[in-house]
């Protein structure tokens, strides 16, 4: 730094301050002006209802397309946090069904996996397939009906491959003789 130069900081403190005080300063004119203009629309109602009247017809469209955009950002923010909800609830109740029949632990009972995302149910009678057919569906609304049912016995948490591995030693003692 040369001589007779500010430190970098200070002149960034500098500008900082007076952001601020700007800021301030602004946000008491704008409460004042606030304050005045509500004076003045009580002590002269129909002024002011003639002249929004007069503005709104000349803006109409743009008012309207103005308050169309804000409900569409507010439905928006209402669906994003709708989401943000159910995603919370629904990976809630699958971790919970998953530890419940992982016998106390989120993980796989064939080989220890604990990747929620690698996890899931088993049938332990392979009959998976016909059950979620008699039922109509699967996924969320099986776990939240086997939570409704008081947990029921007959399923187990596995990772996918060892469902796969399952199915497999499945078929393969289907198609090969007894002897």
């Amino acid at each position: 730094m040369l001589e007779g130069e500010a430190c970098p900081c200070l002149v960034e403190l500098k500008k900082l301050r007076r952001r601020l005080y700007v800021c301030h300063y602004q946000k008491e004119r704008r409460q004042h002006y606030n304050e005045n203009q509500h004076k003045l629309r009580l002590k002269n109602p129909s002024k002011y209802r003639k002249y929004w009247r007069e503005y709104y017809h000349k803006n109409k469209d743009m008012i309207l397309k103005r308050e169309h955009d804000r409900r569409e950002i507010a439905k928006s923010r209402e669906r994003t946090l709708e989401r943000g909800y159910c995603l919370k609830a629904r990976t809630n109740t699958k971790i919970n069904i998953l530890t419940h029949y992982g016998n106390g632990k989120l993980a796989c009972l064939g080989c220890g996996e604990t990747r929620l995302d690698c996890l899931s149910l088993d049938h332990i009678n392979n009959d998976g397939m016909a059950h979620r057919k008699q039922l109509g569906f699967g996924g969320y609304k099986f776990y939240r009906l086997l939570i409704k049912e008081d947990y029921p016995s007959g399923y187990q948490t596995l990772c996918m491959n060892c469902q796969w591995v399952k199915k497999a030693e499945n078929q393969r003692a289907k198609r090969l003789p007894i002897c």
